[in-house]
């Protein structure tokens, strides 16, 4: 009878009077919020907790709040990085994130420039391993060179780009680690042994994203991106 007891309690409204759980307030500086910044990530492995942190869930612009209730903070955790599956997080109450507005003196903070290492055409998929950082020189204002792309959740250039531009930094959270045509590694651990093979991306993907590969004339798909394919 316990079982049917929890069941028969977690179906009963609260009492009258009794107040909801007040949301937990959260505040971000970034325009990407961070699993981190919504979920107690304590107890994943010290191997996926490091990469859960860093994965990014959503874009907020200054001023913006979002309320993330804990099955849609582990909903965007499973789908940005599919090792979570079976992940649940510790929250109990609603998450509302709020982006606060930049300082009066956010104009005179410094900002990152880049440079592409090599010609970028339009459209190309961006990874880190594009660009490297410089001086911003005397541009006070660099341009950004990039737009979003839904569909394959990661930057592209806006334009052609020449080693000669300086360019504002692209976040590195949304910049891909593996483009198409990309010879990758695959990894297969079946027990204690341990397979590998050379495949080809056939998509881009970021870290911890899931990555469709072509080898042996097959496509096939793979759980998960590591960082440094």
């Amino acid at each position: 009878m316990p079982l049917a007891w929890s069941l028969l309690a977690a179906a009963t409204p609260p009492a009258l009077g009794t107040p909801a759980p007040a949301p937990r307030q959260v505040e971000v500086t970034d325009s990407i919020v961070r699993l981190s910044d919504v979920a107690d990530l304590s107890d994943l492995r010290p191997d996926l907790r490091a990469r859960a942190a860093a994965t990014p869930i959503l874009a907020l612009r200054p001023g913006a709040t979002a309320t993330l209730t804990p099955e849609q903070i582990r909903a965007y955790g499973r789908r940005r990085m599919p090792l979570l599956a079976q992940w649940r997080p510790g929250e109990t109450t609603k998450v509302v994130v709020r982006r606060t507005a930049p300082p009066p003196a956010a104009a005179s903070t410094p900002v990152a420039c880049v440079r592409p290492l090599q010609a970028i055409d339009p459209d190309q998929v961006l990874t880190a391993e594009d660009f490297a950082d410089v001086d911003c020189g005397t541009v006070s204002a660099p341009r950004a060179a990039w737009r979003y792309d839904r569909a394959a959740k990661t930057l592209r250039a806006d334009r052609a780009l020449a080693t000669t531009d300086v360019l504002a930094a692209p976040p590195a959270a949304m910049l891909a680690a593996v483009r198409p045509g990309q010879s990758v590694r695959v990894t297969a651990r079946l027990g204690a042994v341990t397979i590998e093979r050379a495949a080809e991306a056939v998509q881009p993907a970021r870290a911890g994203q899931p990555l469709f590969v072509k080898a042996g004339g097959r496509i096939f798909a793979v759980p998960a991106v590591e960082q440094d394919q």
